[in-house]
């Protein structure tokens, strides 16, 4: 039997606004993606920037994956030394 499933995981990057949404007078603080998996997916991964802040968010099929929170515990150290490289090359633009 063949495997017609042709993935396991989606990957979604939202850009928003970045100037601040209000509603009533409240203003939006955080926005949290969240994407529907089809038939037989393990993973969704979706990322949504607003008013210069980056929000993730993770979907998992707990049969297929039970260990999300590992998995999302592995992209916040990741994501922390993307960002501490990123600074350092910055700092060193800004010093030459």
């Amino acid at each position: 039997m063949v495997d017609r499933r042709t993935s396991n995981m989606i990957v979604s990057d939202i850009p928003g606004p970045r100037a601040d949404l209000y509603l009533l007078g409240a203003r939006l603080q955080e926005a949290y993606p969240l994407g529907p998996l089809l038939a037989e997916q393990a993973l969704g991964i979706a990322c949504f920037s607003y008013a210069d802040k980056l929000f993730w968010g993770f979907n998992s099929e707990w049969e297929l994956m039970p260990d999300l929170h590992d998995f999302v515990t592995a992209i916040e150290r990741s994501f922390d030394e993307l960002c501490e490289a990123a600074d350092k090359v910055q700092q060193v633009k800004s010093e030459g």
